[in-house]
């Protein structure tokens, strides 16, 4: 696939999928699973040739996994949003790499099943973007941020071909069903714009911090060609009031595969959990996050100031490392802050004692806001009842001038 799509190949979109452990890629407007185990390479579907430029650097689209779960049995779907539009821009040239400063980004989005990928179903953004960061959330939505509405990646500082930062936040809720006026929703807008060499990673209290990006201070190129300045986006979920918080001290500070540990809570919260998730930590480059994924954990049991649950039951679902383990009540609320969890098959397996006489019911808000997760084509999820009041929609962004 590389071979084939060269040169416009680099920062290839990679994932190991949670049931064949195979890898899988997209790189221009190719795509391919690898067995690590054969060698063996088997190609899939192409994305289509509408006009949107290959979506590896230099004309880069974002990418990420649907939330994994045992709800569904870890089906995934693979998305990737944005991109360049070359139908209505002039390029420097008749070559794959010849820049196109002028041309449009493209609001679309391709969506597979990339454990069986036969067709790529197009959906698309509420904003056309190029080269955005996605994010990960821990209530299993995702933030789009940052990227621009005309031009690529590359060129020097001070002399980019990126113009017109797109920097309002768009959040996507993969548990809503397509149409739904709540799948993709505007939020808050950025003071600081983040382009090109930008990044975008979330924090273990729920809110996600931006950096980077060349030229986006729009100030003397010559003096002062970077972006120094980071800033803070708080997702909606942070503005509800009385968040639960973990007992972190509590929580194991590893874990293996297929083990069932306790997730403490500092106040009787417990019947009000609704999910327990675990998101990776992440690295962030050129629009490329390969390392961050939601897995849901199993609640085996619930207790007044406690859960039950059941870690993931493999490193295909859950790659070994550190994870954030979060836990989102049934008003969408995360915990104040996730704990830090070491995930690895050579970790001592130690089942946690549960005493059934600490067993209750969970709420029946909990039960309701539970009972919306069904399967829904591709992979894809939906969820009734788990939404932030509509007041809260928009988040908030907070300057750190550094």
């Amino acid at each position: 696939m590389l071979k084939k799509t060269f040169p416009i190949n680099m920062y290839p979109m990679a994932h190991v999928l949670p049931k064949s452990g195979k890898v899988w890629f997209v790189a221009g407007h190719e795509s391919a699973s690898v067995d690590l185990k054969t060698g063996v390479e088997t190609a899939g579907p192409a994305l289509p040739q509408d006009g949107v430029l290959g979506r590896s650097f230099p004309f880069a689209a974002s990418n990420f996994l649907t939330p994994l779960t045992y709800r569904n049995n870890y089906e995934s779907t693979f998305f990737t949003c944005g991109g360049v539009d070359s139908t209505n821009g002039k390029r420097d040239g008749d070559q794959p790499y010849a820049n196109c400063p002028t041309c449009p980004a493209t609001d679309k989005c391709y969506h597979i099943n990339p454990e069986n990928p036969t067709q790529w179903t197009i959906e698309k953004m509420p904003l056309a973007r190029s080269q955005p960061l996605a994010v990960n959330l821990p209530n299993m939505k995702v933030a789009l941020i940052g990227g621009t509405g005309r031009g690529h990646q590359g060129g020097n500082a001070g002399t980019p071909y990126n113009f017109d930062p797109v920097n309002k936040v768009v959040i996507f809720d993969p548990f809503k069903p397509t149409g739904d006026a709540q799948r993709w929703a505007v939020a808050a807008e950025a003071k600081i714009a983040r382009q090109y060499h930008a990044t975008a990673v979330l924090r273990t209290d729920g809110s996600i911090v931006t950096g980077g990006g060349d030229v986006q201070n729009f100030a003397d190129i010559n003096s002062d060609p970077y972006e120094m300045r980071l800033e803070v986006y708080s997702p909606p979920y942070m503005f509800i009031p009385n968040r639960p918080s973990l007992q972190l001290e509590a929580v194991p500070k590893a874990i293996t595969y297929g083990q069932t540990f306790v997730v403490p809570f500092a106040g009787d919260v417990g019947p009000s959990i609704m999910s327990v998730t675990m998101v990776r930590y992440s690295t962030v480059t050129h629009t490329l996050n390969t390392d961050q994924r939601v897995v849901e954990l199993k609640i085996t049991k619930y207790g007044k100031n406690k859960l039950l649950v059941e870690s993931p039951p493999d490193a295909n679902v859950a790659v070994p490392g550190p994870w954030m383990l979060w836990a989102v009540d049934n008003r969408g609320a995360p915990v104040m802050e996730a704990a830090t969890v070491s995930l690895r098959a050579s970790n001592p397996k130690e089942d946690a004692a549960w005493d059934e006489k600490d067993t209750v019911k969970p709420d029946q808000a909990t039960l309701d806001a539970q009972s919306g997760i069904t399967p829904a084509g591709s992979g894809a999820l939906r969820l009734g009842g788990f939404a932030a009041a509509s007041s809260l929609i928009a988040g908030a962004v907070a300057a750190l001038l550094l």
